[in-house]
């Protein structure tokens, strides 16, 4: 996005031709605007959508308060979040700080005296702000309700800062800093882009993937209050038209960082191979000059919903410490021993056996220019699948999926952390016995199993390769701890 596009939306006002059911009259399109690899593209902040729904679910915050939650940084392990991201004059902001989670038995961080401390005057003054305490998937929550902004004025620039158990949060010694806007009418609406479980999609140009929801992303400018996007879409020809309000997943983006960016969600996930996706956006501010539209000057952003590549090579590896004539490394090693020893006697060096390992291709996929991101994002899912994961080898199958470790050139790793020494409770996944931190000892069966369309259908490595990977592997499990 850039100041030409701006001028030329303006320019454009009222000259080009409607679309998407609406009056001609009352849209402005940004003819530049193209679903391509750019910064947007992806889901909303994960954390910050957790955090939102279960405030909200609890009554702390309002849904249009849980709708414009956006993180502002991470420090000292806290997370500094901000509602609304982009603050007024009429609306109270909220500052919400999110410790790390807490395993079971085990103490957190602390969240002794928490204050907000917090300035419209450039320090002259100051308010300190008590946080109420509340906790989000087993992470403590800090949530400070600053300053009615009516009480302080339209324009008035405003710092923050957070103390949490004697640790101050103040975004390296700059503070958080707010700038408090009236409303008015936004200028622009474009740098559209279309995402799915980290696979970057250009709309038109390419389809859609089943299996997996597409997140759209859209920015407006300038950054005001009382502004709303919305994501309109259809699968029927419009038939039925859907409407989806848009989250804000970011505030000073874009290329002069002046930007917000909105966010929301085709459920193609659900959706099966075959019918073509239309999708248009639409923003809105409380000042003149009514909506603005990206619809591709009504042509819409249309797709084929069809089905995603399917991994068309894998093989199982380790990951462990191997020597070398520099000493001892820990890197990744083709081939899995079968069955595998997972006995901390056998392996003295470091006090760790090998993790299992798996490599994968997925064309068009893992060998995209972001195909760490894809692997990450979960869009190639790869499970360990045993009765290991209940605890007992005669128990339930369960499955397990594995962490992206790293690319590989055009592949992706991902590593089952078997054991550690230094754990004192099962690895994770596992569903222990009732009195057991561990799976009891004993030979389990597994194998491995990827997908690509969201779990809707497997392939599997055990003791052949793909797809079906053959009969089960084993590991010969001991525990290195037990209580």
């Amino acid at each position: 996005m850039n100041l030409i596009s701006r001028c030329s939306i303006v320019a454009l006002l009222g000259a080009l031709a409607g679309g998407c059911g609406v009056d001609p009259a009352a849209e402005v399109d940004n003819v530049t605007s193209t679903a391509q690899a750019q910064s947007g593209g992806g889901a909303r902040d994960p954390l910050a959508t957790s955090v939102a729904a279960a405030l909200l679910a609890q009554g702390v915050i309002t849904a249009s308060e849980a709708q414009m939650l956006v993180p502002l940084g991470t420090e000292s392990g806290w997370t500094v979040m901000l509602t609304p991201g982009i603050p007024s004059n009429t609306a109270r902001l909220s500052m919400i700080v999110v410790g790390q989670p807490v395993p079971a038995g085990q103490t957190g961080a602390s969240t002794a005296s928490p204050i907000a401390r917090w300035s419209s005057n450039q320090w002259s003054t100051s308010t300190d702000t008590v946080g109420q305490k509340y906790t989000v998937n087993t992470a403590p929550v800090l949530v400070f309700k600053l300053a009615d902004p009516l009480q302080i004025g339209n324009g008035a620039f405003l710092q923050a800062t957070a103390r949490i158990g004697g640790v101050w949060l103040n975004n390296g010694a700059a503070n958080y800093k707010f700038i408090l806007a009236s409303p008015n009418a936004i200028s622009y609406l474009g740098s559209l882009a279309a995402g799915q479980d980290g696979a970057l999609r250009t709309i038109p140009g390419q389809s859609l993937l089943a299996g997996h929801d597409t997140s759209v992303t859209v920015e407006t400018y300038p950054m005001l209050p009382s502004s709303a996007a919305t994501l309109h879409w259809t699968n029927d020809n419009q038939v039925t038209i859907h409407d989806v309000p848009m989250a804000l997943a970011a505030v000073n983006v874009g290329a002069y960082a002046s930007d917000a960016r909105w966010i929301g969600t085709l459920p193609t996930g659900t959706m099966s191979a075959g019918p073509t996706v239309a999708f248009w956006v639409e923003a809105t501010s409380s000042g003149p000059g009514g909506a603005l539209w990206d619809s591709r000057n009504g042509q819409n952003y249309v797709a084929a919903v069809t089905a995603p590549p399917v991994v068309d090579w894998a093989e199982l590896g380790t990951f462990g410490f191997f020597t070398t004539q520099s000493g001892w490394v820990y890197r990744y090693n083709t081939g899995l021993a079968n069955p595998l020893s997972s006995t901390p006697g056998d392996y003295q060096a470091y006090a760790t056996s090998p993790s299992p390992a798996v490599e994968v291709h997925v064309p068009g996929i893992t060998d995209a220019p972001n195909g760490a991101s894809v692997c990450t994002a979960g869009f190639v899912r790869v499970e360990a699948w045993s009765p290991f994961f209940s605890g007992t080898p005669t128990g339930t199958w369960a499955a397990y999926p594995l962490p992206f470790i790293e690319t590989n050139g055009n592949n992706c790793r991902f590593k089952w952390l078997l054991q550690n020494t230094a754990f004192v409770q099962a690895p994770p996944g596992v569903n222990y016995p009732a009195g057991k931190n561990y799976p009891v000892d004993g030979a389990y069966p597994y194998k491995v199993r990827i997908s690509t369309n969201g779990g809707a259908t497997w392939q599997w490595l055990g003791t052949t390769g793909l797809p079906s990977g053959g009969s089960n592997r084993t590991i010969n499990w001991v525990a290195p701890f037990h209580g």
